[in-house]
């Protein structure tokens, strides 16, 4: 295989970036190497403006184009994405307000790239854990009572 991608996901805390810097060794020691595609940190306690929406819409758009392109054009090695569309949908609407229809949107972008490729190119691995274990972890800040 000449190109993968691999999206992981998941609550904070439960070690994306542990298994990302795992992937990352393991992929880089072949002949076709490895990169690491971050998502944006969710940004907490701003008030979310329709700039604020289109800048993290517009970077899950551009990063489906990415894979796109990266498959169309066979470009050899792994990419690793740290987040991407599914936390998008779930931190968007806690932390930017999303409407339903802004979500519909991200799922839409799904559709319209991740479709088209083979099942062996792309992977998603969502991470999680106990409640118990996530609750011991909290900083405080990544659940609310409302």
């Amino acid at each position: 295989m000449l190109y993968r991608d691999i999206v992981i996901s998941g609550l904070d805390r439960t070690g994306k970036s542990t298994l990302i810097s795992n992937l990352w060794t393991y992929y880089n020691t072949s002949p076709n190497g490895c990169s690491i595609i971050r998502g944006d940190k969710m940004q907490k306690n701003i008030v979310p403006t329709e700039e604020h929406r289109y800048l993290y819409m517009n970077s899950i758009n551009y990063a489906f184009k990415n894979m796109k392109l990266y498959r169309d054009q066979n470009i050899p090695g792994t990419r690793l994405y740290d987040r991407l569309h599914i936390d998008e949908a779930v931190y968007g609407a806690k932390y930017r307000k999303y409407k339903k229809k802004d979500i519909s949107k991200i799922y839409d972008l799904e559709k319209d790239y991740v479709s088209e490729f083979d099942e062996e190119s792309i992977f998603l691995i969502v991470l999680v854990d106990e409640p118990a274990n996530l609750l011991a972890r909290d900083d405080g800040l990544g659940f609310t009572s409302d």
